[in-house]
């Protein structure tokens, strides 16, 4: 839970706690969860199958200054990362908050990227924005060795301003790692069933390419399904 964005609206942080209850209401009797922080790490809660405690962790959620040097994809990775600890199993991140801002050519370039498979870094104008697109390529590879999607849900409800750069981040890394993005939605509390609907089971495929040439290409592989009704989510950027 992103609490890193100062005073907020009330109405923000009522959403956000309403998420985070209708999530842990919902765990199957065998599911682990944590709660965690991006800025108060103390009223954070560990991996726990009691329900209390992690009601309790959501109850603590409130409104912090930003720390100096904050990154939200670097908070993702490094959870990415401890998550990797746990071997063979599925794991998904519910990152609840309004999202970093990204700038449009790093958005751009990103979305070209899923789009066209190309490995090639992009030219950008200055070092942050270079920085910052290989922080989440390197956020996308821990979240694929962890076996780890994203799910990103905000928490700020129908948006009024016309900068969606934030938006475009939630969008990126839900995409990017098989996660759904809900925004734009006054009550984003009620999407948390069909999260934990997918994520009850998924399929593992693998392939061995014709082509065996290190071209620094990434290959794009597209998977079909002929079921009606039934919707693909997988990763779009690979390791």
């Amino acid at each position: 839970m992103d609490d890193a964005f100062g005073p907020a609206e009330p109405f923000t942080l009522q959403t956000a706690k309403k998420i985070g209850h209708s999530l842990i209401d919902q765990l199957g009797p065998q599911d682990v969860a944590a709660v965690g922080f991006t800025v108060d790490y103390p009223s954070a809660q560990e991996l726990t199958g009691h329900r209390g405690r992690l009601h309790s962790a959501i109850d603590h959620f409130d409104a912090r200054l930003v720390t100096p040097g904050h990154s939200v994809i670097r908070t993702l990775a490094e959870l990415c990362e401890l998550l990797g600890n746990i071997p063979e199993r599925r794991k998904v991140i519910v990152y609840v908050g309004a999202g970093e801002p990204l700038d449009l050519r790093v958005a751009a370039s990103m979305n070209q990227m899923m789009s066209s498979g190309l490995a090639a870094s992009p030219v950008f104008s200055n070092q942050i924005e270079r920085d910052k697109f290989h922080s989440l390529l390197s956020l996308f590879s821990s979240a694929q060795r962890a076996n780890v999607s994203i799910y990103s849900l905000d928490p700020t409800g129908l948006r009024t301003d016309a900068n969606s750069s934030a938006t475009d981040f939630l969008r990126i890394v839900a995409s990017a790692t098989g996660g759904r993005v809900v925004t734009e939605n006054n009550a984003p509390a009620q999407e948390t069933p069909a999260i934990l609907r997918e994520t009850a089971s998924y399929y593992l495929l693998g392939f061995k390419p014709e082509n065996q040439n290190e071209d620094g290409r990434f290959r794009r592989l597209e998977v079909k399904v002929g079921r009606p009704g039934v919707e693909v989510r997988a990763r779009q950027v690979p390791k």
